[in-house]
């Protein structure tokens, strides 16, 4: 002691001293503390050990609830599977009918109907029927994707895995799900339930977070997070007690089997349940550590004082700006230098962000307006419906090829509409053009007539969405009459001018033209533009090709002897192809 202290500094040596006042209070406090902690950390052992064993009681009566009322909604399910396979009149309908007639499909129909009557009365996910005999695998699912789910029992039929013919786990991208197929009159039938659907069943979505699946070896399943390994179900008995890390937490666990698979449910007990049960046991604590809020006191103050208020100043500006306000600012009075010119920094960064904000304001504004009137164009409800309405006839009419064929054309062309971005190929805009002219000749049938011209080599020239389809859409909305032949010509070609390439795309038909007062409406085209909500297709085309090329020119017209006629001059600009995800691919065989 005398050596240590030998080394400190004078001060510090009178307060060390033995005799001194300071030293004595010193001693006596490290003694007090040393004595309180050992009593408390004995009680605590012995308190929580008894605590330990009585929660472990307690969970396992607990779990056993939660394992039969699992247990029963399992076999309910399973239950009316078997009922459903063995006296389902609209199976046996399906299963003794050729496939691809009206009965087949109308038994289809009603099969679907009744797996949603019972999804709202059974705790699943989905339920399946698969038909050797035609090989068509029916699902009905309250999820979005069923695609996985499809293959996972595609695969266990393929395979003639006996482990899916009780519940059984099987994993579909991070979650988990219980698997049930019964094989029954030469069907296959079937549901799945993912374990979060099981535990909300339970305990609720806000409470299901302790209570998890786990399999004979320890593993835990849970959606979202990754595998875990605890203490296996047959050794938690034997240690009862044994510590399980989760998630950066102290747990232990409770585990009972369940009766309808080989799966376990597991209840996870934190060590904090515990310690919220003993309330007392932190008395001890809290008294020990009052003892260092007097000492500690001081030094709180002066670090809230010098740092821990600045810094908390300089968040609360971060926060007001996040949230758009460029009028905060932060007083650096009475902080120290290195808070000063932080301060300061902020403040003048502010001020910059401001300028900045103002510049820019009115470009985005603008961009924001064509972004909107694009979206707003990009659908016609009244055409859409008279599409599906065409369609719904023809089906009824016996007329199925044109049918489908009329909805693969509207599916095309609704794809097209709702993902086109900024830019697209001129020979895309083509496709769709001539695909939108194919579906109208559906509805108006010998009333419309196509005629293209385009050379090849500048079919990758940049265009904007919808830049033909536009016109042509409003001529056939204004000038097809039925029992009449209307004619749409389009013309592209490409010029040089200076040192530019260009492109010329006309679009002319046989219609009665534009009349007089529309056509000198849009002789004076800046003031046709500046009419908000008026003409959208034809202002929404002119303003975004202004966004996106230079100079682009649109001139309207009646073309002698002809109809209207709209020239279009933009800059020829090669495209530069994105590259997409591919589009989830079609299967003939999956009815949902």
């Amino acid at each position: 002691m005398k050596s240590l202290r030998s080394h400190l500094p004078a001060n510090i040596q009178a307060h060390l001293h033995p005799h001194s006042l300071r030293f004595r209070i010193l001693l006596l406090l490290m003694l007090l503390i040393f004595f309180f902690s050992t009593l408390v950390a004995y009680n605590n052992f012995s308190a929580f050990s008894l605590l330990r064993k009585n929660v472990y009681r307690n969970t396992e009566d607990m779990l056993i609830l939660y394992q039969e009322h699992l247990d029963n909604t399992l076999e309910r399910t399973e239950t009316w599977l078997y009922t459903m396979a063995l006296d389902n009149t609209t199976l046996f309908t399906l299963k003794n009918t050729p496939y691809n007639t009206t009965t087949w499909f109308g038994a289809l129909h009603q099969l679907q109907t009744d797996f949603r009557n019972a999804m709202n009365i059974y705790t699943v996910n989905g339920f399946f029927c698969y038909l050797p005999a035609s090989e068509q695998l029916v699902t009905t699912s309250s999820q979005k994707d069923t695609l996985s789910f499809r293959q996972a029992v595609l695969d266990a039929i393929s395979q003639e895995n006996p482990d899916f013919f009780s519940w059984t786990l099987f994993q579909s991208g991070d979650s988990y799900y219980l698997l049930r197929i019964l094989y029954i009159d030469n069907a296959y039938t079937g549901a799945w339930v993912s374990l979060d659907t099981l535990l909300d069943s339970m305990t609720g979505k806000e409470n299901n977070s302790r209570l998890v699946f786990s399999d004979a070896n320890g593993h835990l399943y849970r959606s979202g997070q990754p595998l875990l390994t605890i203490t296996p179900p047959r050794q938690q008995k034997g240690a009862p007690y044994a510590c399980e890390q989760i998630d950066g937490e102290k747990m232990f666990a409770v585990s009972r089997k369940l009766n309808s698979g080989d799966s376990y449910l597991t209840l996870l007990v934190p060590y904090t349940d515990i310690n919220s049960a003993s309330t007392s046991l932190y008395t001890a604590l809290l008294i020990v550590g009052f003892s260092f809020l007097i000492i500690w006191g001081m030094l709180v103050h002066l670090l809230n004082r010098w740092i821990l208020k600045p810094v908390a100043d300089l968040i609360t500006g971060i926060k007001h700006l996040r949230t758009g306000d460029l009028e905060t600012h932060i007083t650096a009075g009475g902080q120290l230098d290195e808070f000063q010119n932080m301060t300061t920094a902020f403040n003048d960064m502010v001020t910059q962000i401001k300028d900045l904000k103002i510049d820019v304001y009115e470009r985005k504004l603008q961009g924001q307006k064509l972004e909107a009137q694009f979206l707003k164009q990009q659908i016609t409800p009244h055409f859409l419906i008279n599409c599906l309405n065409t369609a719904y006839q023809l089906t009824e009419t016996d007329h199925p090829e044109l049918a489908r064929k009329m909805l693969r054309d509207l599916s095309q062309h609704l794809r097209y509409t709702l993902s086109s971005g900024q830019t697209v190929t001129l020979g895309e805009e083509l496709d769709v053009v001539r695909n939108y002219v194919e579906l109208s000749g559906i509805r108006y049938p010998g009333c419309l007539s196509l005629s293209l011209n385009c050379p090849d080599g500048i079919l990758q020239a940049s265009a904007i969405p919808l830049l033909i389809l536009n016109f042509v859409e409003n001529t056939i909305k204004y000038e097809v009459v039925m029992g009449q032949l209307l004619e749409i010509h389009i013309e592209i070609s490409h010029y040089q001018r200076a040192d530019e390439k260009r492109l010329i795309i006309s679009i002319w038909d046989s219609g009665k033209g534009f009349s007089d007062k529309v056509l000198a409406e849009l002789h004076n085209i800046e003031n046709y533009l500046a009419v908000e909500d008026y003409h959208i297709g034809i202002t929404n085309v002119l303003l975004r090709a202004r966004y996106a090329f230079e100079d682009p020119v649109f001139s309207f017209q009646n073309r002698p002897g002809a109809g209207a006629q709209i020239d279009i001059d933009l800059p020829f600009i090669p495209y530069r192809k994105m590259v997409l995800p591919p589009p989830t691919p079609d299967h003939n065989y999956l009815i949902n």
